[in-house]
């Protein structure tokens, strides 16, 4: 993903929009986090939602990715039941936002 991030064409649209990235927070060559600062330089119009995916368990993980730019958070290992939550509270927020689909930074409550 770091890779995509970094192309001059993520930047001008030109390539497949995703509504709704899962992120790693402990990834190679670019961490998580850094990702997510990276995507808040996309357009907000074509910028995805952003979910921390993580095993950290640091105090206060969660405002940290959502400073990030993220706008949810999973604990690993993931349950089917949290990840099922979270994607239709991106859903519902994509559903009515009719057509401007900017993304805030709170979470959804657990």
């Amino acid at each position: 993903f770091s890779s995509l991030i970094s192309d001059p064409s993520l930047k001008s649209g030109k390539v497949t929009r995703f509504d709704v990235v899962l992120m790693d927070l402990q990834m190679p060559v670019m961490d998580g986090l850094q990702s997510c600062t990276e995507i808040q330089k996309i357009p907000a119009e074509q910028r995805p939602y952003v979910v921390a995916v993580t095993a950290d368990v640091v105090a206060g993980i969660r405002e940290i990715c959502a400073a990030a730019g993220m706008v949810d958070y999973i604990s690993k290992p993931v349950k089917k039941a949290e990840l099922v939550k979270v994607l239709r509270e991106m859903t519902t927020r994509l559903t009515q936002l009719n057509g401007v689909d900017a993304p805030t930074t709170k979470f959804a409550k657990n």
